[in-house]
C-alpha cells in the first residue's frame, strides 16, 4: 500500500490499506499498536484521495486511541 501511494496510485493504496486493516482487526484486535498504525496510514491516504474531513476524523480517533492505550506522553 505504501509503494502504491508513493506511485500516486492512492485509490489502489486505499483498497490495500482497508484490507490490511480488516485483517489486523480480526487477528490482533482493534487496540493493537500495529492495527492503530494501519488506521493512521489509512487516514493519511484518505487525505491523498481528497477526503480531508474523513482523514481528520480517523486521524483524531487514532490519536485518541493511542493516548488511551499508550498514555498521553507516549511518542
Amino acid at each position: 500500500a505504501y509503494v502504491l501511494g508513493q506511485l500516486g496510485r492512492h485509490f489502489e493504496a486505499h483498497q490495500v490499506y482497508a484490507a490490511v486493516l480488516a485483517a489486523r482487526e480480526r487477528s490482533m484486535g482493534p487496540d493493537h499498536p500495529d492495527t492503530l498504525r494501519c488506521r493512521h496510514n489509512l487516514a493519511f491516504n484518505l487525505s491523498r484521495l481528497g477526503r480531508p474531513e474523513e482523514s481528520w476524523q480517523l486521524a483524531r480517533q487514532v490519536a485518541d486511541d493511542r493516548a488511551r492505550l499508550l498514555g498521553a506522553t507516549h511518542p
